[in-house]
């Protein structure tokens, strides 16, 4: 589908990794099944040519299957309209350098 959007030339924004994970946890965090989840990691997938759901945490490592599926149904609605900004394109950061 991402090769498909492209072709039409519909523009998606590019998100940080850390943006993308913030908006999944978001948006699963509407449930109250999935307000003890604590992170969500993205990453590229092994084509390159979008991005994935890696994992999930919740308390003591465990999320519910259902807390998981509304996680991967979140990233999928996300996808239409972010797509991953590759770690090549950010800037570095000259302030996190040691002196």
């Amino acid at each position: 589908m991402l090769g498909m959007n492209r072709r039409f030339g519909m523009n998606r924004r590019q998100m940080t990794a850390s943006h993308l994970e913030r908006m999944v946890l978001t948006d699963m965090r509407r449930y109250a099944l999935c307000n003890g989840v604590s992170a969500v990691t993205v990453r590229p997938t092994a084509d390159g040519e979008s991005w994935e759901v890696a994992d999930i945490y919740g308390p003591g490592g465990a999320v519910s299957a259902t807390c998981r599926e509304i996680g991967l149904a979140a990233a999928e609605a996300l996808r239409q309209d972010y797509d991953l900004l590759p770690e090549s394109q950010l800037a570095p950061d000259d302030d996190l350098r040691l002196a």
